[in-house]
């Protein structure tokens, strides 16, 4: 799940499977630029061969964006939990995790 507060900006998370030289999407994507929030739901089996990309769905803001990507993985007992803060520049397509 990423999650953004400059709501200017308008992105979008991608995960593509690392075993292929195009980005093909893997997984079923829920999108909700106006609130800051895009989601990317997935096997677990599958987070082993994705990369996380971030892209910008419309024309950058003029100036870096932060955002947060938020992994929720439950293995049948527990839920695990990571967070990574990271931004994507103005001029850049995309910046992958």
């Amino acid at each position: 799940m990423l999650t953004w507060e400059d709501l200017d900006a308008s992105l979008s998370l991608l995960a593509v499977d690392r075993g292929t030289s195009k980005d093909s999407p893997v997984g079923d994507l829920t999108e909700a630029p106006r609130v800051g929030l895009a989601a990317v739901l997935l096997a677990s089996a599958d987070l082993e061969r994705v990369a996380w990309k971030v892209r910008w769905r419309s024309d950058p803001p003029g100036r870096k964006v932060s955002f947060l990507l938020h992994t929720i993985v439950w293995d049948g007992k527990a839920f695990r939990v990571t967070v990574a803060a990271s931004s994507i520049a103005e001029d850049a397509k995309d910046v992958q995790l």
